[in-house]
């Protein structure tokens, strides 16, 4: 009996100490403040490196935790995102990492303060969709050709010195010794062959950009993945890619296909074992199957109200 008394908040926070420009003790610092002003209850856990954080929350939830916080960059929200597959939970962002895609993607603030106050405050709740891959979910993107290429030689100590910069700099350095594959995809079932220099497949946003110029759409729970073969053999046909992507029709990019997916994606190279990335992490090598998983994962977001202004002009302007 609570006596008409609501129970406190309780959040169970999985921190990335070395995610992004993070200060583990300032942010421990920010959470109490915020937490006390808030009036809740809260754990928090930092990660460890080359650990698996499976069996911390499972154990949580079984000890009542119903809403996880994932404080990190978005290897650390898709790693807890995976363990709150098709549970009865709740997936909160606290975004601290260097690109910060999804909580982009989902309009959630770059901001310790703002984001935690969406957790306890007037909030909405998505159920985004999850790729399975080497038996783990994923919530971003997978990619093989460049972006694995520049996610596996872009070093943490690198990373937390120079931010988002240092992808930049690792793209254009791998971009000046482009090296095609010979790909063989499958595609719910249906066979292709291309010589490309990437495969990408999107799953909650285009690299968490609104491009509101752009036609092109990458929603993270409308339950399908998105597939782009990436043909440009040179810096050249990126730069005149990365315009189109930004101002043109992407989808009829003669440098990319694109290709909807509805059931799962098998991803095959010439060479075995060219390495994958997912969600800013290297994950493996070729071959890689790729399972879609609709609407699996409880996420807190904004209410639409506060969606990025970005976003509400596009919706504007094309309404």
């Amino acid at each position: 009996m609570n006596n008409g008394v609501a129970e406190p908040l309780k959040l169970f926070v999985v921190l990335n100490p070395v995610a992004g420009f993070t200060d583990p003790r300032f942010f421990r610092l920010r959470i109490n403040r915020l937490c006390s002003k808030a009036r809740c209850e809260y754990v928090i856990y930092e990660t460890k490196e080359g650990e698996s954080i499976g069996g911390v929350i499972e154990k949580a939830l079984k000890s009542g935790y119903k809403i996880f916080v994932a404080a990190g960059g978005d290897g650390t929200i898709s790693e807890v995102a995976s363990c709150l597959v098709k549970k009865d939970a709740l997936l909160g962002i606290i975004p601290c990492g260097t690109g910060n895609a999804l909580a982009r993607s989902l309009g959630i603030p770059i901001d310790i303060g703002a984001a935690f106050r969406i957790l306890v405050g007037k909030h909405a709740v998505r159920q985004i969709d999850a790729m399975k891959v080497f038996s783990q979910y994923h919530v971003l993107n997978v990619g093989v050709g460049v972006t694995s290429a520049v996610v596996q030689k872009t070093t943490r100590p690198i990373k937390r010195r120079y931010g988002i910069i240092a992808y930049v700099l690792e793209a254009i350095r791998v971009l000046f010794g482009i090296q095609p594959h010979s790909f063989r995809l499958q595609i719910d079932g249906r066979r292709y062959r291309f010589r490309a220099s990437e495969i990408f497949v999107a799953c909650g946003g285009w690299l968490g950009i609104s491009l509101p110029f752009s036609d092109l759409e990458i929603l993270p729970d409308d339950g399908r993945l998105d597939v782009f073969v990436i043909k440009a053999r040179n810096i050249w046909g990126y730069f005149q890619l990365a315009f189109t992507v930004l101002f043109g029709k992407p989808y009829k990019a003669p440098q990319m296909k694109y290709l909807p997916a509805y059931r799962d994606i098998v991803i095959e190279t010439k060479r075995l074992n060219v390495p994958v990335q997912s969600d800013g992490d290297w994950i493996g090598g070729t071959p890689v199957t790729i399972e879609v998983c609709p609407n699996v994962i409880n996420v807190i977001v904004p209410p639409k109200r506060n969606e990025p202004l970005i976003q509400r002009w596009r919706r504007l302007v094309q309404s």
